[in-house]
Order: structure tokens, then C-alpha cells, then sequence
């Protein structure tokens, strides 16, 4: 099984929201989530899907390591959004997250 820090992640997320200058409202609306669905996320009072998280990496154009303690720097997080088009390997994303996943267990 695998499990992830809800509250540290939260915690990104909403880091991330406020230096993009978003609402958790506008969160919500690009996530298809309510405001306060986003407020619980933040607050690490609800879960949120993998799937979602790599909807967030594209949305804030960084890496999806990020949630999981990896750092970005900000060049990262201000890159062109001319990357958001590239093709995403999901496949690759998935068993780089399992990867990562299971050395968190041992």
C-alpha cells in the first residue's frame, strides 16, 4: 500500500496556488473541485488522487516530484509554458512514483 503525507502535501499545494496568485476558488474550477475541497486538501483533511497531482505539475509547470519532497527551484516554477505542451510519459511517471513509493516503505 501506499501512503503520502496528506498534510505535507497540502501544504505544497497551497504554497504553490498563493505564489501563482490563485484563489482556492480558481484552484477548484482548474481541478473541477469546490472551494472548499481545495481548503480541506491544503488543510491535509482530505486526500487527493496521484491523478490529480499530475494535473497540478502541469498547472504550476513543475516537476510531479515536487509533492513528494523533491525541491524546484524557481526557474522551474516560472518556465515557459511552451513546456506544457511536451509529451508526458505517463507510464514512466507512474513507475518512477511506485519506485519512489516503495523505498519510502523500507
Amino acid at each position: 500500500m501506499i501512503y503520502m503525507n496528506i498534510a505535507k502535501i497540502g501544504g505544497k499545494i497551497q504554497k504553490l496556488r498563493q505564489l501563482k496568485g490563485l484563489t482556492q476558488k480558481d484552484l477548484g474550477d482548474l481541478l473541477g473541485y469546490s472551494e472548499s475541497f481545495i481548503s480541506y486538501i491544503e488543510k491535509g483533511e482530505r486526500n487527493i488522487s496521484v491523478s490529480d497531482l499530475h494535473k497540478l505539475a502541469n498547472i504550476f509547470n513543475i516537476d510531479h516530484d515536487y509533492f513528494f519532497d523533491k525541491p524546484i527551484t524557481v526557474s522551474q516554477f516560472r518556465a515557459d509554458k511552451a513546456q506544457d505542451k511536451q509529451n508526458i510519459d505517463y507510464d514512466e511517471i507512474i513507475k518512477n512514483f511506485i519506485n519512489y513509493a516503495k523505498k519510502q516503505e523500507k
